[in-house]
């Protein structure tokens, strides 16, 4: 291959990387307060934490099945009947947690060393700090809030795609 075939293929590769990304289908879900403009998007297949109307706790991957339904961890779920969700970013997740559990088990273990060998009755505060800290790990505290509906925030579903139903497929 000569230098002009290389720089040939070259544009029309990028050219049709570009393409797709322009023409690629946007589908999240729209987090919005009409009373101060301020707006949140999360794309579809990003985790997310979910609460429903009835009290229900879902977290995991969603994907849009039709435009008002989302579907996590095999459970259709209209957006109506969720009441609050946020992000739930894996490095956050990994930060958090894991920074916790490191330092509730330092202040476990030398509260517990420490009162064993001295008796003294400031180590048993960091046996009581060690343990409330793996407790909080293991009910995974997150950084960002909750979007909520009782704090006027509006969810709906954005997407591109054409979701055809039975009535209407053609063949």
């Amino acid at each position: 291959m000569n230098l002009n075939m290389k720089h040939t293929s070259f544009l029309i590769l990028f050219s049709l990387l570009l393409v797709s990304k322009l023409c690629a289908q946007e589908n999240y879900i729209r987090i919005y307060k009409s009373n101060t403009n301020k707006e949140y998007r999360i794309k579809e297949n990003k985790k997310i934490r979910i609460v429903t109307n009835d009290g229900q706790k879902i977290k995991g991957r969603f994907t849009i099945v039709d435009p008002s339904h989302i579907r996590m961890k095999n459970q259709k779920i209209p957006i109506s009947e969720i009441s609050k969700i946020k992000r739930n970013p894996f490095l956050e997740t990994l930060v958090v947690n894991g920074s916790l559990y490191f330092f509730g088990n330092q202040f476990f273990f030398v509260g517990l060393f420490g009162y064993g060998i001295s008796r003294e009755p400031i180590f048993l505060a960091g046996i009581v700090a060690g343990v409330g800290m793996v407790y909080l790990a293991t009910k995974s505290p997150s950084i960002l809030g909750y979007r909520s509906k009782k704090r006027n925030w509006n969810f709906e579903i954005v997407s591109n795609k054409e979701f055809l139903s039975l009535e209407t497929k053609s063949l």
